[in-house]
């Protein structure tokens, strides 16, 4: 039985962090799909930097210098779908950023509480190299949404690396948990 709970919380622990590998990678290949232009001379209009005050003017509510509605076809209509396809992307990344927290919160609680120092170290390290890089959320810049994509594969390249937490346990073990909690409980009270 016990073999049988540890496979099943290995699949568990491994469907979730492809499950954020794939908002991780589908928010990257979006918004670098929509940041590409094409080398053929495209008019000024699609050219990438002013994609990005596009979507910037985009975000913020405002259309003062640039208004896609004020491009002829088909120039419009790319730039459009440009715009959408970095705000799609954005919500990719910002998704999987969420899911990045969540099973990261979830690994170190777990780790604190089964003592697994190598794994408590990995998870402080990966938080320490993520921490500066949080402001990318917070920018208008998509071309920084792009490197903040490639901070959340990392994460899951350490997910990964760590022991799966616990989701199932055996009943006895659980019990003998709840026990010790109950008993300590009513010894404080």
């Amino acid at each position: 039985i016990t073999l049988e709970i540890k496979k099943q919380n290995s699949e568990i622990w491994n469907k979730k962090i492809q499950e954020l590998s794939f908002h991780a990678h589908n928010g990257y290949r979006v918004l670098n799909e929509a940041l590409q232009t094409s080398e053929t001379g495209e008019e000024e209009a699609i050219s990438k930097d002013n994609i990005l005050n596009y979507y910037k003017e985009y975000i913020s509510g405002e259309k003062k210098t640039f208004d896609p509605d004020k491009l002829q076809e088909p120039y419009k209509s790319i730039v459009k779908d440009k715009i959408y396809g970095i705000s799609h992307g954005d919500a990719y990344l910002r998704d999987a950023y969420q899911g990045l927290q969540n099973l990261y919160n979830q690994a170190y609680s777990v780790a604190k509480l089964n003592n697994a120092k190598e794994d408590v170290v990995k998870l402080n390290e990966f938080r320490q190299g993520i921490s500066s890089k949080l402001s990318y959320l917070d920018s208008k810049d998509p071309s920084k949404f792009l490197k903040f994509a490639e901070e959340i594969e990392k994460g899951v390249i350490v997910l990964k690396s760590i022991n799966p937490p616990e989701t199932f346990k055996p009943l006895r073990d659980f019990a003998v948990d709840k026990s010790a909690k109950t008993f300590a409980n009513m010894a404080f009270n």
